[in-house]
């Protein structure tokens, strides 16, 4: 067909008719092609193999309705260009039931002229390409052009039905970002859209084409495999989506590294139906994300028992905050030079009147992927503060997540305690997990100095357990490195780790910080770390975190 030409279909089983309608047309000056069924059959079968501008359908033909066809045009995805009805009688209800099933115009055919037909054919276009931007409006997400919730619901059940008839497997994957809420409560909404904008990208490029992804809300993607042949095709996908994530995102001035959690559910074997699937990989979407993030999983029957139970520690640990059931135990630090203790790290501790006594490790992470590690953060910071047993000049090791650290509403709080309780004088030390070192080091850098400026000191925890860049840590204003107990734990077993932390003394040294190790619980584990002039200390070996009062 002429793509430059106004290509029309024109569906009528009456000859008399179809020469009228050819007759007006034949009199404009726009250049147009016809094409004629004399059926409903043979039209739905030209619009499966040609495009058209605009279908003309005559209401009543021989072995089906015009409302007939438009119902076939619709269940088969044929209905992606204007339909004007043509019909002999003028029936206002019928007209309302054409419009209703889809067509965009009802012409009674004793009214067609020349004028009536080409403007009718006009306005009809109109209206179908506004229908078309308000569909896209509908169904899509408007920041980065995926199908949205609705769209990838409706595409989900139409899969299944294929996958049901045809006895095809496929899968349904739940993507969460990992610590999304952190960097767009840091850096601002702009840059979270970026970003959101970035990873979409990393995702189509990810699947296959005929796999749809879709953004579900927030920072929640999903994707429906079709056709895969075994669990494993999906897991390579998984896979894939990983190492794509791997690579830094830019976004604005900033170069950002999000992982994120996938979980998968396959049909037949998760659920029969589009709820069953989705609730399967949202299921196991949480047990990747709980278990450590940046990991896929597959759904099976153990893990809604889990999922319950941590939405139920989610509910209590809600409670908690509002009860004040936290507490804080002290573990004490030692000097190795003199053996003398100059402080104590806070330790939060939860004894749950439903739950029982639960550890850090337990209701942490619960609490950072619930948006609550701020209000604990806040919560344990005023705890340590006020805490009457604590003797002037003694050094207070308060344990800060790194997106408690950057938040405005922390810095602030820290500014109004300083004032209330003089912090200088009690020599706070805030403990700040080491992937804040290489978060964007510039900010992190002026942020960092704003806090010691209010006479608080900085010690990075864990040094050496994840990815630090040296010279970033070179530009941190900094005050102690603390060894983390797991390398603690090697000495005198492992001569490379005693290597290793020998290193750390000597680098922390040479750059004026001061050294902290964790975990010391053996005599042998003492002596080599005051022999090489370890600062202080702290474990079992001197004291279990216990109560001050």
């Amino acid at each position: 067909m002429n793509q430059n030409r106004l290509n029309i279909l024109l569906i009528d089983d009456d000859k008399l008719d179809r020469t009228a309608v050819l007759r007006q047309l034949s009199k404009s000056v726009i250049s147009h092609e016809i094409t004629i069924a004399e059926t409903g059959e043979k039209g739905l079968a030209k619009l499966k193999e040609f495009s058209f501008d605009v279908v003309l359908l005559d209401y009543r033909l021989a072995n089906m309705t015009g409302l007939e066809v438009l119902a076939i045009m619709n269940k088969e995805n044929l209905l992606n260009m204007p339909v004007l009805m043509l019909s002999g009688m003028d029936d206002e209800a019928l007209m309302l039931k054409c419009l209703e099933h889809g067509a965009q115009d009802f012409l009674i055919k004793s009214e067609i002229n020349e004028k009536f037909l080409l403007r009718a054919i006009r306005y009809a276009k109109e209206r179908r390409t506004l229908q078309q931007q308000l569909l896209t409006l509908a169904k899509y997400d408007s920041l980065t052009g995926l199908a949205n919730r609705e769209l990838f619901i409706d595409h989900l059940v139409s899969t299944l039905s294929n996958a049901h008839r045809r006895n095809e497997m496929l899968a349904v994957m739940f993507i969460d970002l990992d610590n999304f809420k952190q960097i767009n409560d840091t850096m601002g909404h702009a840059t979270g859209d970026q970003l959101l904008i970035s990873v979409s990208n990393r995702l189509q490029k990810a699947v296959r084409d005929i796999d749809m992804v879709g953004r579900l809300g927030g920072d929640e993607f999903a994707v429906v495999l079709e056709n895969i042949k075994s669990a494993a095709n999906a897991a390579k996908i998984a896979e894939k989506i990983l190492l794509e994530m791997d690579c830094p995102h830019q976004c604005s001035h900033h170069q950002l590294t999000v992982g994120c959690s996938i979980g998968i559910a396959t049909f037949p074997k998760c659920g029969m139906n589009s709820d069953a699937l989705i609730k399967a990989a949202d299921t196991a979407m949480y047990a990747a994300k709980t278990g450590g993030r940046n990991d896929y999983k597959f759904y099976s029957i153990h893990m809604q028992q889990q999922v319950s139970e941590q939405a139920n520690m989610e509910s209590a640990l809600r409670l908690a905050l509002e009860r004040d059931e936290l507490y804080l135990h002290y573990q004490p630090l030692v000097e190795l030079k003199t053996g003398k203790t100059m402080g104590n790290e806070a330790f939060i501790r939860w004894n749950s009147p439903a739950l029982g006594e639960k550890t850090p490790l337990q209701f942490l992470p619960i609490a950072i992927d619930n948006g609550l590690i701020n209000i604990i953060d806040s919560h344990v910071l005023n705890m340590a503060c006020k805490e009457p047993a604590h003797k002037p000049g003694a050094m207070i090791n308060i344990n800060v997540s790194s997106c408690g650290v950057k938040s405005k509403r922390f810095y602030d709080e820290l500014c109004q305690l300083s004032e209330q309780n003089k912090l200088n004088k009690h020599q706070l030390v805030l403990d700040i997990d080491e992937s804040i070192v290489h978060e964007n080091p510039e900010h992190t850098a002026q942020l960092l100095q704003k806090i010691r400026s209010l006479g608080i000191m900085i010690a990075i925890d864990d040094f050496a357990s994840g990815a630090s860049s040296l010279q970033n840590l070179t530009r941190l204003p900094i005050d102690f490195l603390k060894i983390p107990p797991p390398l603690i734990a090697d000495i005198g077993i492992n001569k490379k780790v005693e290597g290793l932390i020998k290193s750390i003394i000597t680098l922390a040294h040479n750059l004026n910080l001061r050294v902290i190790a964790e975990g010391v619980e053996q005599p042998q584990q003492l002596d080599f770390l005051a022999q090489n002039k370890t600062d202080f200390a702290q474990g079992y070996f001197f004291a279990k975190p216990q109560n001050l009062i």
